[in-house]
């Protein structure tokens, strides 16, 4: 195990007993319970699941719509 700093942030670089620091940690901080809370599934209503697929189409290419407009508008000038 090694401590490296880098950014003003800290890092705790563990190597190859990532098992072993895990085991100890899951027993100190009660990592069982938190990986049940995360792991829920989220109740979504049909409505909501349809709106979430289109939001998830639409975001990756929003800042190319975004330009399109900027530069209609630049242009209409």
């Amino acid at each position: 195990m090694s401590l490296a700093k880098s950014g003003g942030q800290y890092q705790v670089v563990v190597g190859s007993d990532v098992q072993n620091v895990y085991r100890a940690l899951e027993g100190l901080l009660d990592l069982d319970e938190v990986s049940k809370e995360s792991s829920k599934k989220h109740d979504r209503t049909p409505l909501q699941s349809f709106l979430g697929f289109i939001s998830e189409i639409f975001t990756p290419i929003l800042p190319e719509i975004t330009a399109a407009g900027m530069i209609k508008a630049v242009l209409s000038l």
